[in-house]
């Protein structure tokens, strides 16, 4: 198997071990991951291909927000940036990108009830995961 892609039987096991439907837009990139992307260090990160991967994102770094807290069922985490910035995808409503700035975390934090408020975390950051793909061959071409 190609180092950067998943199978269709890779997505479909990470839908069904997870109870969830990932929109169909995503999961062409999945399967079709960007040759810019393969060719650049950080392509992995930003936009993760791998599903064990994407599990440990699930897993462990939403969990470093807040362990107590889980992330809203909709939203699921497709990477991060340089300095550990998530980047998920809403489930919901197909594509949009959404990211959560983690130097921000005052804003959305209530230490009082050791709580995140997700509507203000979450910020959306790219209206469809073309666009934002087509911003990150852009952005790590210039790195």
């Amino acid at each position: 198997m190609e180092k950067y892609s998943m199978t269709a039987y890779d997505i479909q096991s990470l839908e069904e071990n997870l109870n969830i439907k990932l929109p169909i837009a995503y999961k062409n990139i999945l399967l079709n991951y960007p040759e810019e992307l393969k060719s650049n260090e950080y392509g992995n990160q930003f936009l993760i291909y791998d599903a064990k991967d994407l599990l440990y994102n699930l897993i462990i770094r939403c969990r470093w927000f807040n362990p107590k807290e889980t992330l809203p069922r909709n939203f699921f985490p497709i990477g991060c940036d340089y300095g550990g910035n998530m980047f998920f995808i809403n489930l919901d409503n197909d594509e949009r990108i959404y990211t959560i700035d983690h130097e921000e975390a005052e804003s959305f934090y209530n230490p009082d009830t050791d709580t995140i408020n997700w509507s203000i975390a979450l910020k959306e950051f790219k209206p469809k995961i073309t666009v934002f793909v087509e911003w990150l061959k852009a952005y790590l071409s210039e790195k």
